[in-house]
């Protein structure tokens, strides 16, 4: 037997010694005692995995510096007033109805329900195009002048 499946038996043996004697003593139900449990290792299990699973997400949205457990002050107070104010800010923030969840298959990534915005430099095509041009017509000149100067060293190497 693993170690793990060793620590798994030790842990439901002592979950089910604490559940029978509560629920004998008649302190709380069966019921409200599993509630209880599998509400807290859920808990738990969430805890445990939401860094990897928000991580996954903006990584899979093109966002490969993102590190969910370096997130400054500024920005958890900013998703927890998002949260709590149930705001919808541009690039950032939008509520969804549970519709919209189920229509994207339950899939709770911020990049399916946030668009992200574009910080790419704008370029000007007509002026980076005119400026290429006015490069090119440089380059000809000077390649016009270089012509000259290799011509007249033929010219002078010949006589």
């Amino acid at each position: 037997m693993s170690d793990i499946s060793k620590e798994q038996n030790a842990l439901f043996s002592v979950i089910y010694k604490i559940a029978t004697d509560l629920v004998h003593a008649g302190h709380v139900s069966e019921w409200d005692f599993k509630s209880y449990v599998l509400g807290t290792m859920f808990y738990r299990y969430v805890s445990e995995n939401i860094t990897a699973y928000i991580n996954a997400g903006e990584w899979a949205a093109g966002n490969k510096d993102f590190d969910y457990t370096k997130l400054s002050e500024e920005n958890i107070s900013r998703i927890v007033n998002a949260v709590a104010e149930h705001s919808e800010e541009e690039y950032f923030s939008r509520m969804v109805s549970y519709d919209e969840v189920v229509e994207n298959g339950y899939n709770l990534s911020v990049s399916t329900y946030v668009e992200a915005e574009d910080t790419r430099e704008k370029v000007d095509i007509v002026k980076l195009n005119a400026e290429i041009k006015e490069i090119v017509t440089r380059e000809q000149v000077l390649r016009d002048e270089i012509d000259k100067i290799i011509a007249d060293i033929e010219g002078g190497q010949k006589a």
